[in-house]
């Protein structure tokens, strides 16, 4: 998925790094024009006299619904400071150009929010701390602003005002000063922030944390830091866990009197810093005009009347913003729709059983099937939008673009004539599986994607749908922030005409019409000066063209209301043909659960009358909040599909709201809504898990047979000093070490969350108590014990279940408590399952590990068969010999390196593993973990037959040798995973609509890509061929290349150096290969007759030959 961020709120925390992760060279090649071109291109004279191609371009605005604090006061500024920099100008900048026609989706949740800025007064923190005197700021205010005021990208806004960029200099010089006598342990926080961090294994190497920190790490310079820190250690290793942890909690503090932490912020500093964050965040057209102007030209030394003036342009801005769409849709210019009331799944409030379609292997919850949910949501989005504008909608954007048979006549009967979504949909309801592209990116099914669809309800119901180009979207909402503007805007004109020329070529008559469609205020901050100067090219080039035609979706329609039909719509989102970012893993199961309890409990006020409201306000309040708290944005957090960095955040907004339906009732909100969906951070142990082994479970300390486990460290329960596990193929060991002289111990509980469970629950078994001990995890086992053994327990709905454990072990001794718990108790278990688990001690509640769950990723256990290992050289990650890595230091040593690839197989699924020499880190945050590395797998089913496709992915400049060719491939990434197949047809790659796991074990260094057997069909994987290869993930490709990094002939901050001057050359850094075969990884990738010819004429034999590897 391309949709990296969501919310500027998280600039701070992903931003940054993903300008890093994904800026490409502004010297890639763009569609048919030169790379620096900037020259409008012209149809010729015979395209001139041909039919229009039409353009909706739509701008999709949306906030999530923020919480307020006790104070009623907003707790993000998202809402206010986009109104100032993208929502009003968005729509204002087309006023100069008269045939630049747009669609713009305000939101009924943000309009909302602005409605309560606009006219209650509302504010949100940012804004209350920004008015505060400097003078008066608390030290915990202080450090607020010096944490949250520069939630800016760092370059193309904060860095765009020198006064700015000085504070945040400043803010990184922040220290910790010594004073004789005392060591001090700089910030944690400080030092992730630095662009190094990343290639450390700093969460689980006491070495590598003590480098972040700027430490000494030597063995002298940690025993030296060890004694200060006040470790006792008889050898290394727990010298290394017990400094470990110690530097965990003193990072940032003094570790004596005589030192302190001292900011060389003056009160003038943090003063200039609160009106900074704000000017900043406002429109770079109104800070050209008084009396902003003056502010920016004044730069610092503000003063408390200048805050004033800031706030009082702020809310004249606020203010214009509705008004602005309003005045530009009367006039005829724009389009303004809207969305669902909540911005909800709409398919999914109809029935969430409908997510099975697009993902069969995804995770339900207990059905949620409101269908009266989902039309209120249509009728209250029609509602407020008439009140704003003084009419009805009819364009519908479902939230997320996410649509639905079911939900078509529900829309057509809340008076919407038409609604848009994504492409993937698209290509399923058409059952082409997806859109092929040639080499510069032009759908080769133009036909079919370009054009409106009448999706028919089985009533008679009609509703138009628009399907946007993706990669077209993604151009604008991501790639062209790394080019110039003139040059991105003639790049898109050119696709545009190349769109026009393969409708020509197909020999199709007209009308077409090309969708647009992204988020229309996130783009922004990564482009120089706000995209002022592509969107000024942009609208500029389109005002004037003649060929190219902007209209609004009802314009087109009205123009050409005979549209074909679609026989049936395929549920799925504007960017996936299936509902995967908002239900399927055991968090948003969970999220979904807790919705369909609130919701049942409502019903019985609003729809079975059981229960009497206090008054119809109360229950109309209540059931607000029930609509709200429906809404897709909580969900979008949830699982790990997608990361914040803040998710609790919206966690704790999602069950503030189910709250409210309690409160708002006068009912006492159940004990579950208290419980946070999201779990605690899992604490990485000081010594992580190495390898199984199978200690002798008799209370007695043996090195050895716990040299494998991994080892928690314990400081905060007096007497405790360590919680160890390990595991071998049967059994899950621990061991608690504890001082008898302080502690005693006389049973207690592990708690297990184990995935494949339906039911969790999140209290500890305490049956004079119930739900009195929370346990940071949603746990499905519990195996409990004391002087007279274990009993073994499964989560039921409203407590723990009794059941029986055979074959359990446990002994105590003297300070150690060890036990075996057999893995066939756990359930359906598979390698790769992430089992968090806890352990809770009695009589004094101890919860171990101390500050978060423990965390088992499941190896495996000898469960699989192996089918094939190829051991690969070191340092051959350099493709044919002469490629080296980019030079920022996101890269670090053998990153790239393959180790050894192997192929095996259990009952369902066929297992890829590849080992690293380097590290696998995930600097950009992906959900699944995997950031840098790219792993191509390809599966030839019948070996030198001739079957199959032999050209590997768009990009990999490569194809198998002659007389083998795939059937099936997996392609590893962090954002875009997936299975393909050739098209029988035209052997282009097609994703396949099904899914596997891909596992990350930073700590062994591995990616293990379980992928379901029956995806491949049938047969005997031992007399398949396959292909595997390492190459660098790439968000901001060159065109026609799937994802993958380019190679240059001498290596930048993010391309590898060391290729020929040709087109042709792989981009493949190491291929899976024995150093024990001919011809050599070298020979392979360096033997192809290089071209600089167009790319699109090269053939199959004109790449680099790919032998297969065969099982022996």
């Amino acid at each position: 998925m391309n949709k990296f961020m969501k919310f500027s709120s998280l600039v701070i925390i992903i931003g940054f790094l993903l300008g890093a992760c994904t800026a490409p060279s502004t010297t890639n090649n763009i569609a048919g024009a030169g790379s620096s071109s900037t020259e409008i291109p012209k149809p010729d004279t015979a395209q001139a006299g041909d039919d229009i191609l039409y353009l909706n371009l739509t701008w999709h605005q949306h906030q999530p619904l923020y919480y307020k604090d006790e104070n009623g006061v907003y707790t993000r500024p998202w809402v206010r400071v986009h109104a100032t920099k993208d929502y009003y100008d968005m729509a204002a900048m087309i006023k100069p150009y008269p045939n630049v026609k747009m669609t713009i989706n305000l939101t009924p949740v943000l309009i909302k929010q602005l409605d309560d800025f606009t006219e209650n007064g509302a504010k949100d923190y940012y804004w209350v701390l920004s008015e505060k005197s400097a003078s008066d700021l608390t030290e915990e205010e202080k450090d607020f602003l010096l944490t949250r005021f520069f939630d800016a990208n760092w370059d193309n806004i904060i860095g765009r005002f020198p006064r700015y960029k000085e504070l945040l200099d400043m803010r990184d010089q922040t220290t910790t000063v010594e004073i004789p006598g005392g060591t001090a342990i700089p910030s944690l926080q400080d030092a992730i922030a630095a662009p190094v961090y990343e290639q450390l294994d700093w969460q689980h190497s006491v070495i590598d944390l003590m480098k972040l920190l700027g430490l000494d790490g030597s063995l002298e310079g940690r025993r030296t830091l060890a004694s200060t820190l006040g470790c006792v250690a008889e050898d290394n290793t727990e010298l290394n866990s017990c400094l470990y942890q110690a530097i965990l909690a003193n990072a940032g503090r003094s570790t004596s009197p005589e030192t302190e932490t001292v900011s060389i912020f003056t009160e003038q500093d943090y003063r200039d810093l609160q009106v900074w964050f704000n000017l900043a965040w406002i429109d770079p057209d109104f800070l050209s005009q008084s009396p902003l102007k003056e502010l920016v030209t004044k730069g610092r030394d503000f003063t408390e009347e200048d805050k004033k003036i800031l706030f009082g342009e702020v809310r004249k801005i606020m203010a214009e913003v509705i008004p602005i769409h309003k005045e530009l849709q009367d006039s005829g210019q724009i389009q303004v729709i809207t969305t669902p009331y909540a911005h909800p799944i709409l398919p999914l409030i109809y029935n969430t059983d409908i997510a099975a379609v697009g993902n069969p292997a995804a995770e339900l919850p207990e059905r949620f099937s409101w269908p009266n949910d989902a039309i209120f949501h249509l009728q209250k989005s029609v509602e407020i939008y008439t009140n704003h504008f003084g009419q009805a909608p009819v364009g519908l954007w479902p939230g997320e673009g996410a649509v639905s048979e079911d939900i078509v006549p529900l829309v057509a009967k809340a008076g919407y004539q038409f609604m848009q979504t994504g492409e993937l949909v698209l290509a399923q309801s058409l059952d082409i599986g997806s859109f092929t592209r040639d080499s510069a990116e032009t759908v080769q099914e133009a036909d079919q994607l370009y054009r409106p669809y009448y999706v028919v309800a089985p009533t008679g119901e009609k509703v138009a749908v628009f399907f946007r180009d993706l990669v077209l979207s993604d151009k604008l909402g991501f790639t062209y922030s790394q080019t110039p503007g003139e040059q991105a805007a003639v790049d898109l004109m050119q696709r545009l005409e190349n769109i026009r020329n393969e409708l020509k070529k197909e020999g199709v008559s007209g009308p077409h019409i090309v969708s647009i469609i992204l988020d229309g205020e996130n783009a922004w901050e990564y482009y120089p000066n706000d995209g002022k100067a592509f969107l000024n090219a942009i609208y500029r080039m389109l005002n004037e063209s003649t060929t190219i035609k902007m209209v609004t979706p009802s314009e087109y329609l009205a123009l050409y209301p005979e549209q074909q039909e679609l026989d049936y719509l395929f549920p799925g989102a504007w960017f996936s043909a299936n509902y995967d970012t908002w239900i399927g893993e055991p968090e948003e199961t969970e999220a979904w659960n807790y919705l369909g309890r609130v919701r049942d409990f409502l019903a019985k006020y609003n729809l079975q009358h059981v229960r009497q409201a206090p008054s119809a306000e109360a229950l109309a309040q209540a059931e607000d909040y029930m609509y709200l708290a429906e809404g897709s944005d909580w969900f979008w957090w949830y699982g790990a599909d997608q990361s914040s960095g803040v998710d609790e955040y919206f966690d704790t907004g999602f069950r503030a709201l189910l709250a409210k339906v309690y409160e708002s009732l006068g009912e006492p909100v159940p004990a579950f809504i208290n419980v946070p969906i999201i779990p605690k951070m899992p604490e990485n142990p000081a010594q992580p898990l190495s390898g199984t082994s199978t200690p002798l479970i008799d209370g007695v300390v043996s090195d050895k047979e716990w040299f494998t486990a991994a080892v928690y460290p314990v400081t905060a329960y007096s007497g405790i000093q360590s919680l160890a596990y390990t595991m071998d193929g049967k059994n899950l060991y621990l061991k608690i070490e504890y001082d008898p002289a302080q502690k005693t111990i006389a049973g207690g509980g592990v708690y297990l969350n184990i995935p494949s469970a339906k039911v969790s629950y999140p209290f500890a078994h305490t049956p004079e108590n119930p739900e009195s001990k929370l346990l940071g995890i949603g746990a499905t086992h519990l195996f409990q014990w004391d002087d007279q053994g274990m009993q073994a327990y499964i989560a039921a709905k409203n407590g723990w279940e009794s059941t029986s454990v055979e074959n359990s072990v446990l002994a105590s001794g003297n300070g150690v408590i060890e036990m075996s718990i057999p893995l066939t108790s756990f359930g359906e278990i598979s390698a790769g399952d992430d089992i968090g688990f806890v352990v809770v001690t009695q009589p004094d509640g101890d919860l171990l590990p101390q500050s978060g769950p423990g965390r088992i990723l499941l190896p495996d256990l000898g469960l699989s068969e192996l089918i094939l290992q190829v051991n690969d050289p070191e340092k051959d990650d350099h493709g044919p010999g002469t490629y080296t890595y980019p030079t920022d230091a996101v890269f670090s040593a053998q990153n790239f390196d393959v180790e050894s690839f192997t192929v095996s197989a259990d009952a369902a699924y066929l297992i890829f593993t590849f080992q690293f020499f380097g590290e696998v880190p995930n600097p950009w945050g992906s959900g699944n973990n995997l950031s840098l590395q790219t792993l191509d797998v390809y599966v030839d089913k019948d070996p030198g037959q001739g079957t199959g496709s032999r050209l590997l992915l768009p990009g990999r400049n490569a194809a198998l040798s002659a007389g083998n060719g795939w059937e099936f491939m997996v392609w590893a990434e962090g954002w875009t995973p997936g299975i393909y197949a050739p098209d029988p047809e035209n052997g282009e790659p097609k994703a396949l609509n099904m899914t596997y796991k891909l596992i990350v074990d930073q700590a062994k260094k591995t990616v293990t890509l379980r992928v379901p057997k029956e995806a491949f069909g049938e047969g005997d994987p031992a007399t398949w061929g396959y292909a595997a290869m390492v190459l660098s993930q790439d968000g901001y490709p060159s065109t026609g290349v799937w994802r993958v990094r380019d190679i240059q002939a001498t290596n930048a901050q993010w391309k590898f150096g060391g290729a020929p001057d040709d087109v042709n050359h792989t981009r493949i850094i190491d291929l899976v290969w024995s150093a024990e075969d001919t011809p050599t990884q070298e020979e392979i990738l360096g033997t192809y007759p290089s071209s600089a010819g167009p790319i699109e004429t090269l053939g199959a034999d004109d790449f680099a030959q790919i032998p297969l590897l065969l099982v022996k």
